[in-house]
C-alpha cells in the first residue's frame, strides 16, 4: 500500500544552445514518409489547414504536425512554421536535413551539429554547437530508439524541445509560442527575426475550422500499448509496489492500452484507485491499477482504446501509483509482503511494472534491472 514519504524526482533540465536553420537551396525532393510508429492514441483536437498550408507543406509533413501537434496540445501550426525555418519541411537538399523514414541515432548533423528536418541538435560541430536536445529527449518519445532524421520522430523532437527544454505552455494559441520559439532557435536579433517569420507563417497555415484526430486509428493498430506519459509533464519517482509518478500540473491519466474499467475505490487519505483490464496485446486479460491523488474516473463498465482519457491526475502530496494489479485493490504484492523501505527498488511487482513501461518509452527514476515485465495476478 501507499507510503508516507516521497522523494521528489529531480526534473533534467536542459542547456538552452542556438538552432542554426539552414539557408535554403534551389530544388525538392518528392517527400514520402509514413506517421504510424510514433502515435499515443486519444481522441485530439487541431485548427484545420489553410489553403496556404496544403499548397505548400508536402502532404505527409502536413499530417505528422497536425497529428503531432494535437497530441502533445501545441498548435501544429508553430512546429509547422519551424519545419520551413529549418529545413523546408524536409525538402532542403543538404544532407542534414534528409527524411528518412525508420532512422535511427542522431544522424547525419550540420556544422553546428543540428540534425534532421527539425534540425534537432545532437552536439557541436566545427561551426558551432547546436546542444545535444536529442539525447536528453529521447527518453520521452514513444519510441527512443528512433532518430531526428525520422520524419515523425522530428517533429516530435522539436515538440518536446519547445516544452521540456524551452518552457512552453500546452493549450495555448499560436502567439503565446514566441518567446518560446525564438529560445529554440537561441538568441538576439537574429533568433527575433527568425521567432517572427515562424508566427507570421503559423497564422498562415491556420485554416478556419477544426479537425479531429480519432485514436490515431492509423497508427495504433490492435494489441498496442502506448506509452501513457507521451507528450504530458510528469516526473518520474521511485518503485514500490507499482512505479509512482508525481504531475507537475493536471494531467490526463491515459489507457495504455484498449480495455475496460473493472473498479473503483479508496484508499483512504491517500485518495481513488481503479483498476482496468486490457483487452488484446501481450497481457491481455491482465490488469493494471491507478491510484492516490486522482479524480474524475470513467465508470466502471466504460470500454476505451489505447491512449483515450481515463481519469485525471493533480499534482501534489502522494502523487500517482501505476501498477499491475493481484485483484481489486491489490497490487501485485500486498504492502505487508511487500517489506518496501525508502530505499525501495526491491519489489518484484514494481520491477516488472517499471520494466513494461519502459519497454513502451517510459522514464523511471530507478533502474529495474533486467527481468520479467509482468507480475500480478488476476482482477
Amino acid at each position: 500500500m501507499p507510503v508516507l514519504i516521497r522523494r521528489r524526482a529531480t526534473r533534467i533540465l536542459i542547456v538552452a544552445a542556438a538552432s542554426v536553420p539552414l539557408l535554403l537551396a534551389g530544388g525538392a525532393a518528392l517527400i514520402t514518409v509514413l506517421i504510424g510508429q510514433s502515435c499515443s492514441g486519444g481522441t485530439h483536437f487541431a485548427d484545420s489547414a489553410s489553403q496556404v498550408a496544403q499548397r505548400t507543406i508536402p502532404a505527409d509533413f502536413l499530417t505528422i504536425y497536425e497529428a503531432v501537434g494535437a497530441r502533445y496540445r501545441i498548435p501544429w501550426e508553430v512546429v509547422a512554421g519551424i519545419g520551413e525555418e529549418e529545413c523546408d519541411h524536409g525538402r532542403n537538399p543538404d544532407p542534414s536535413c534528409a527524411p528518412q523514414l525508420g532512422a535511427t541515432g542522431p544522424g547525419v548533423a550540420n556544422c553546428a551539429g543540428a540534425s534532421g528536418p527539425m534540425q534537432i541538435g545532437v552536439g557541436g560541430g566545427p561551426c558551432g554547437t547546436a546542444g545535444d536536445e536529442y539525447h536528453q529527449l529521447r527518453q520521452f518519445l514513444p519510441d527512443p530508439a528512433l532518430g531526428p532524421h525520422d520524419p515523425t520522430t522530428a517533429v516530435e523532437l522539436a515538440s518536446l524541445v519547445l516544452i521540456k527544454d524551452k518552457g512552453a505552455p500546452t493549450g495555448q494559441a499560436i502567439d503565446a509560442y514566441l518567446p518560446y520559439v525564438r529560445a529554440y532557435n537561441g538568441s538576439g536579433p537574429m533568433a527575433v527575426a527568425y521567432a517572427d517569420r515562424v508566427i507570421a507563417d503559423a497564422h498562415a497555415y491556420q485554416g478556419a475550422g477544426t479537425v479531429v484526430f480519432a485514436r490515431c486509428a492509423a497508427a495504433v493498430a490492435a494489441g498496442t500499448y502506448v506509452n501513457p506519459f507521451t507528450g504530458e509533464d510528469w516526473a518520474p519517482s521511485r518503485n514500490d509496489q507499482g512505479v509512482d509518478y508525481d504531475p507537475l500540473k493536471v494531467e490526463p491519466i491515459r489507457a495504455i492500452g484498449a480495455g475496460t474499467i473493472i473498479a473503483i475505490g479508496s484508499w483512504g487519505n491517500y485518495g481513488p484507485w481503479f483498476d482496468y483490464r486490457l483487452s488484446d496485446g501481450e497481457f491481455a486479460g491482465k490488469c493494471i491499477y491507478v491510484a492516490e491523488h486522482i479524480g474524475s474516473i470513467l465508470p466502471p463498465g466504460t470500454s476505451f482504446n489505447a491512449g483515450d482519457t481515463l481519469a485525471t491526475a493533480y499534482p501534489g502530496p502522494d502523487w500517482t501509483e501505476w501498477g499491475w494489479a493481484k485483484a481489486l485493490n491489490t497490487p501485485a504484492v500486498t504492502w505487508a509482503e511487500c517489506g518496501c523501505t525508502e530505499q525501495d527498488n526491491v519489489n518484484p511487482g514494481g520491477r516488472a511494472f517499471a520494466r513494461f513501461l519502459r519497454s513502451l518509452g517510459g522514464t523511471t527514476e530507478q533502474d529495474p534491472g533486467p527481468g520479467p515485465l509482468y507480475a500480478g495476478g488476476s482482477c
